[in-house]
């Protein structure tokens, strides 16, 4: 992948044209955009499940930017250099910290309503990482409309910036000009959205004539690819590459999907590989840094819990060594965000998009129940960053059969992971 000058986005009226469209019920729609004379208003409906023990669900308050907020989401930079390395914009988009249960685009304000998620699994099966889908086997993904207007490309690109301006232009309006969205949708599109987004501010350019490889690493068949047996939400990818090829790799994708190869469009393939990172580059020795680019959705590699942490340390080492870029998304703060960049600057990785809030977050919060001030908490991709490569003056990792360098490398993991865990302190819950 290389960088390039990101090209003007696509333009779009802030008030779609009302149309015709099958909208959710009401009850069922986690945030609501609906137009009037004074102006556009998000009205969001708590999104709350009650608990004894274990997790709690609710919507992410801060999901989308109030208007005064807009300005702190920076489209991504111009450039008109061409670099083998990945690069990244100084500014750093942040946040609104707005609490409110209602966030508003005009001084009106409205009272939400307490409605109950049907299909959110408060119990998570084995192996389910909690604060990524916890939308149980019977929920169904709604499929994607078409495209209000001329779809985006390659050629004459959307710039993603966030929610609000992304569902303005994806998703029609009703005959009264109200824009419905169900929660899974949003917890599912977070998933190719934010690496698009990310890949947006790195100015990465696909090879030509391509597929660019999008290795999904961690991935799981309960979430990474669930989405792409249950959903068309993968797909949003073919309007933003123009020829692409999805590997959903992990450990927990399902035997009976091992090697299955399918046709998503015109020029997006997927297929599935159990095993490990490591495992797929020996049997796919074309896979490199020039046609590649490694993406990990909330993995826990540096949560303190060390059989995980170890067991994706050498995922990492392959990935820095390699010079593969490589993006990351954080369920918290407090805990992955934090670990993770400890572990990077274990490593002594470069950060070619520094960490940060990410602008598509998924909808849903899972929280430790009772009312504490500062319970646990993840929701998935809230942060992102990259890594690709170390720093000039790093020294060599060690390489794969040096066993001595690689017995060091753990005791500093497995020191960090304890120290980590210990220091951990919730953030304040989005």
């Amino acid at each position: 992948c290389t960088r390039v000058r990101t090209p003007a986005p696509a333009t779009c009226s802030n008030h779609p044209t009302p149309t015709a469209m099958q909208a959710s019920p009401a009850g069922a729609s986690l945030l609501t955009l609906v137009h009037r004379d004074e102006g556009s208003q998000w009205v969001f409906s708590s999104y709350d499940v009650k608990r004894a023990s274990n997790s709690t669900a609710k919507e992410s308050r801060r999901l989308l930017p109030s208007r005064g907020d807009e300005n702190k989401h920076p489209r991504p930079p111009r450039d008109n250099s061409i670099s083998k390395n990945a690069s990244c914009s100084n500014s750093t988009p942040t946040l609104s910290r707005n609490r409110r249960k209602n966030v508003s685009f005009s001084d009106a304000s409205h009272v939400s309503k307490s409605v109950t998620p049907e299909h959110f699994m408060e119990e998570p099966e084995a192996g389910l990482c909690v604060g990524t889908l916890r939308w149980d086997k019977d929920a169904l993904f709604p499929p994607l409309p078409k495209w209000p207007g001329t779809p985006p490309s390659f050629s004459t690109p959307l710039v993603l910036t966030g929610w609000r301006d992304y569902i303005e232009v994806r998703f029609p309006a009703d005959a009264s000009g109200t824009i419905r969205v169900d929660p899974k949708t949003l917890d599912g599109l977070s998933y190719p959205v934010s690496l698009l987004s990310a890949m947006q501010r790195l100015r990465l350019r696909p090879p030509q004539p391509g597929p660019l490889n999008i290795l999904i690493i961690g991935a799981s068949s309960k979430a990474e690819e669930r989405l792409l047996r249950d959903s068309d939400y993968w797909q949003e990818i073919e309007h933003f590459i123009p020829s692409a090829r999805l590997i959903f790799v992990g450990p927990e994708i399902d035997r009976p999907r091992h090697r299955a190869v399918e046709q998503c469009g015109d020029a997006l393939r997927a297929e599935c590989f159990k095993g490990t990172l490591g495992d797929l580059l020996r049997e796919q020795s074309h896979l490199s840094p020039a046609n590649s680019l490694i993406v990990g959705f909330n993995t826990g590699m540096g949560s303190g819990l060390w059989p995980l942490m170890q067991s994706w340390l050498p995922d990492l080492l392959t990935i820095l060594r390699g010079g593969f870029v490589a993006v990351f998304t954080c369920a918290n703060d407090y805990s992955d965000l934090k670990g993770e960049t400890q572990v990077f600057k274990l490593l002594r990785a470069k950060f070619v998009l520094p960490p940060q809030p990410n602008a598509f977050k998924a909808a849903s919060i899972v929280h430790e129940p009772g009312n504490g001030p500062r319970p646990e908490w993840s929701c998935s991709s809230s942060f992102v960053y990259a890594v690709q490569g170390c720093e000039d003056s790093a020294l060599k990792l060690p390489l794969p059969g040096n066993d001595a360098g690689n017995i060091t490398l753990e005791k500093a993991l497995k020191k960090l992971a304890r120290l980590h865990k210990q220091e951990q302190r919730p953030s304040p819950m989005p």
